[in-house]
């Protein structure tokens, strides 16, 4: 019942993402330039998105680090090597791998880990891959589900 509530407010943000001026100072002062690049290109929903999750960790752990930080902004990084629509993701989520690109939709975490290896902090790239301290991994899920 949670992927399906989560499915439908991603999906309701999904329809008219927007970014503000601040939102992308925040980006830009949070990744470096090759994580920044990564992140632009990135579909205009997931960077819209990125930037909800992040203000939302900030909001959980105060304190966080720059590796967090980078983590809640590049964790669906992965995301933009399937080249899915919206509607392809919907499906992918709804009924599985059914093709390449929906099964590498589904494995986007671990797809964002390794694009991002050699580029950003090794915890980033770990907490991306869903490994890391529990403590910080359950708040990345607390943010992500909105």
């Amino acid at each position: 019942m949670n992927r399906l509530r989560h499915l439908v407010r991603r999906t309701r943000h999904s329809v008219r993402p927007r970014l503000t001026a601040p939102d992308i100072s925040l980006v830009e002062e949070t990744l470096a330039p090759a994580e920044f690049a990564m992140w632009s290109a990135m579909q205009m929903a997931d960077k819209a998105h990125s930037v909800m999750v992040l203000r939302r960790y900030i909001a959980i752990r105060p304190t966080a680090t720059k590796s967090e930080r980078c983590a809640a902004l590049l964790h669906d990084v992965g995301k933009s090597a399937s080249r899915l629509s919206t509607l392809g993701r919907i499906a992918a989520t709804c009924v599985g791998g059914r093709t390449p690109r929906m099964h590498m939709y589904l494995r986007h975490e671990a797809i964002g880990a390794r694009m991002l290896a050699g580029i950003s902090d090794p915890l980033t790239v770990a907490l991306i891959n869903g490994d890391g301290p529990v403590e910080i991994q359950r708040a990345l899920r607390v943010a992500d589900d909105i």
